[in-house]
């Protein structure tokens, strides 16, 4: 999934100025960062394609699969004192959320499993 809220925050810009960019609504542009729409191949083609200097490298269309760790370390991360780098971020942000649905789902378990002893 492309993390287009990251790729605004990294790039310090202005969602107006990406919708100009790409020649879309400002409610577009919110509809990507809440992930209620995907953005286009074409537009994406554009911003990849763009002369900015933009970090493009949350905007990976498939991100990668297994764990946090196995995804750490196939990675080739580069830091600089203070920052990290947007696409761990990104894959880090994914692994939370995939814990809180397992999460989520180990409590409905655990529930029912309390119901059924309880009878």
């Amino acid at each position: 999934m492309i993390d287009f809220q990251t790729f605004i925050d990294v790039n310090g810009l202005k969602k107006k100025d990406i919708a100009s960019f790409l020649g879309v609504s400002n409610a577009f542009i919110t509809q990507l960062c809440d992930g209620r729409k995907p953005l286009p191949p074409a537009k994406l083609a554009l911003i990849k394609a763009n002369e900015q200097g933009w970090d493009v490298s949350m905007l990976q269309e498939d991100p990668p699969a297994g764990n946090i760790n196995s995804v750490v370390n196939s990675k080739n991360f580069s830091y600089e004192a203070g920052t990290v780098n947007s696409e761990l971020i990104g894959i880090i942000k994914e692994q939370q959320s995939q814990m809180k649905e397992s999460q989520r789902q180990m409590g409905i378990l655990i529930d029912t499993i309390h119901q059924l002893s309880t009878k």
